[in-house]
């Protein structure tokens, strides 16, 4: 019963599947040319440096998680942006301490 209604849905869009109704990507020079290897190798190089940044942010928060003793999770940029006065106060402070 569930699947019904998605599938029923999914129905309106049986022309465009089938190539009878035009979209915005049907004249995308995507579709019509190939890639050169220099662009997908410059887009591979780019997404895996996105996952890096991605890891590398992760770790971060979990490390100053465990080092604020935060209990509540970190999952958006509000977040982050209340965490950035301690973050620069432990940067500002003498290396001593």
């Amino acid at each position: 019963m569930e699947a019904k209604i998605p599938l029923e849905k999914l129905g309106q869009f049986e022309a465009i599947f089938r190539g009878r109704q035009k979209t915005i990507w049907s004249n995308s020079p995507l579709k019509s040319e190939s890639w050169s290897s220099d662009i997908n190798n410059y887009l591979r190089r780019n997404i895996d440096n996105l996952i890096q940044g991605i890891k590398l942010a992760q770790d971060t928060i979990a490390s100053l998680t465990q080092l604020l003793k935060i209990t509540e999770p970190l999952e958006t940029l509000y977040d982050l942006e209340r965490l950035q006065p301690a973050v620069a106060h432990i940067l500002d402070a003498p290396s001593r301490i």
